[in-house]
């Protein structure tokens, strides 16, 4: 994609501001199409991603179906979105590419209209007020480095501040000035572009939960480059509004003859606190867009939303939990408890009631007793039973001689 030569002179800002934009451009459409091609190694690598989804889907309701309709949905939904972002280009110019590089702008004519400022698509603005400073350094301050007075309409070559040289401050505020326009727009443009161009290859990593964490960093470093843009536009709309009518004031006052002995500081002053502030504005954008707990991996979880734990804290128990079918061995080894348990038991009421036929007819003493009692703490299974069991039969022929 051809973009507009960068020439010295009256064109320099304008002409990089449209270079880098061009860029940026050229980069998220070009970059798309070539690692969604076919022959790409990007587009192969999506290929062997959904292969792989596509196996551990199938692998899953072969061992764990009874889920099925949801997970189908779940799995369906996010082949869609992967297959649209990684192969359909005019759908994705729309849903992304559009609102990623054309969007901030729309919106900062929206606010910018509401508020008196006009930001605009081209840069001549920005130009106007670099020449402004270009003149306003040929001018000079009319102060000359002996204490002399120079002629209004003179450019000044030799002149000296009183805290700050004039002609450091008027360099370095055309400088910061530039710098702070170009190094903001160029991270959130160029950011941009270089995400679009990588869409197809971020596509395939949505399909796994162990990659979903680069998706979602993708998704925040598109919104980041959006908001970006969105605040320079303004940024670069109310820096001219300030700016411009003080450089045309200060030109107007040398050309009729009067001297500006505090413009550079001024000017410098100026210009830095705006490098500042769209660095600044732009860290604030970083801050909002990367914070640590918005937890954005969950809107692409389905089993994660709060809709979804809402209705599973809704939703019985029972029909959350499902069994987990027992091994044989286990239920073999509950099974020999289980009958172990019911002997205990079986034991403890014949010896219960082998006492207390003995209490009733005195026919048993003490240490029967105490031998019975050891007897069933020292014996278990069917041996017990049939000793106690045969004891009871005598004892109870007895009593009825």
């Amino acid at each position: 994609m051809p973009c507009p030569a960068l020439t010295t002179g009256s064109q320099f800002l304008s002409g990089m501001m449209s270079h880098i934009d061009c860029q940026s451009r050229g980069l998220g459409a070009y970059g798309y199409g070539a690692l969604a091609d076919r022959s790409s190694a990007a587009f192969a690598v999506t290929t062997a991603l959904l292969a792989v989804f596509i196996a551990l889907h199938g692998i899953r309701l072969l061992f764990d179906g009874h889920d099925y309709p949801q997970r189908l949905v779940n799995d369906i939904v996010k082949i869609g979105i992967v297959l649209t972002l990684a192969t359909s280009w005019p759908a994705w110019r729309i849903i992304g590419y559009d609102l990623v590089l054309d969007g901030p702008l729309e919106v900062a004519q929206s606010v910018g209209i509401a508020s008196g400022t006009t930001p605009t698509a081209r840069y001549d603005q920005l130009q106007a007020l670099d020449d402004n400073l270009v003149v306003m350094t040929a001018y000079g301050t009319g102060r000359l480095a002996g204490g002399g007075v120079q002629q209004g309409d003179e450019p000044g070559d030799s002149f000296q501040g009183i805290a700050l040289a004039d002609q450091f401050a008027l360099g370095w505020g055309r400088s910061a000035f530039l710098i702070g326009s170009i190094v903001p727009f160029g991270i959130s443009r160029l950011g941009a572009g270089l995400l679009l161009a990588l869409t197809p290859l971020v596509a395939g990593l949505y399909l796994f939960g162990a990659t979903i964490g680069l998706f979602t960093g993708w998704v925040r470093g598109l919104a980041f480059c959006a908001v970006g843009s969105f605040t320079q536009y303004l940024m670069q709309a109310i820096e001219v509004g300030l700016i411009m009518p003080w450089a045309q004031d200060v030109i107007a006052g040398r050309e009729g003859g009067a001297l500006t002995p505090s413009a550079p500081t001024e000017l410098l002053v100026m210009t830095m606190s705006f490098t500042i502030i769209n660095l600044g504005l732009l860290f604030v954008c970083a801050k909002v867009a990367f914070f640590p707990g918005a937890k954005l991996a969950s809107l692409f979880h389905r089993e994660g939303s709060p809709v979804a734990t809402e209705q599973s804290e809704r939703r019985p128990i029972a029909g959350r939990a499902q069994p987990v079918p027992a091994s044989r061995a286990q239920l073999v080894a509950e099974s020999v408890s289980t009958s172990m348990r019911q002997e205990a038991v079986t034991t403890r009421r014949h010896l219960i009631g082998g006492a207390m036929a003995g209490g009733m007819t005195g026919s048993i003493s003490p240490g029967a007793a105490r031998g019975n009692d050891r007897a069933s703490n020292g014996q278990s299974g069917l041996n017990a039973k049939r000793t106690v069991g045969r004891r009871l039969a005598s004892t109870q022929r007895r009593d009825l001689r």
